[in-house]
């Protein structure tokens, strides 16, 4: 997606997913356009040790317009607003 390098800075996380063990064959199969090529083999974490050490559910949202994603948007820009860094953000990088 080509983030600004000021932005990677800011932002470092790490996504898991969660998928029954019997159907790994259903994220590592082939999918045309996919630019990532998956490996049938992984890390294995316990979810609720994960959620007990500081982990969140992740909240998947589409680039199309809906209230939740209008809200959350509008929720960081007022929360963000006056931070020189988000100005200096958004004049580097659309988000």
């Amino acid at each position: 997606m080509k983030f600004s390098k000021i932005l990677k800075k800011r932002f470092n996380t790490v996504c898991f997913t969660e998928i029954p063990l019997h159907q790994i064959n259903r994220i590592v199969t082939d999918i045309p356009g996919r630019k990532i090529k998956l490996k049938p083999y992984g890390l294995v974490f316990w979810r609720d040790q994960l959620l007990e050490r500081g982990a969140n559910p992740a909240i998947y949202i589409n680039a199309h317009s809906t209230q939740l994603r209008d809200y959350l948007i509008d929720q960081f820009n007022r929360h963000f607003e006056k931070t020189n860094l988000l100005k200096k953000l958004k004049q580097q990088q659309e988000f």
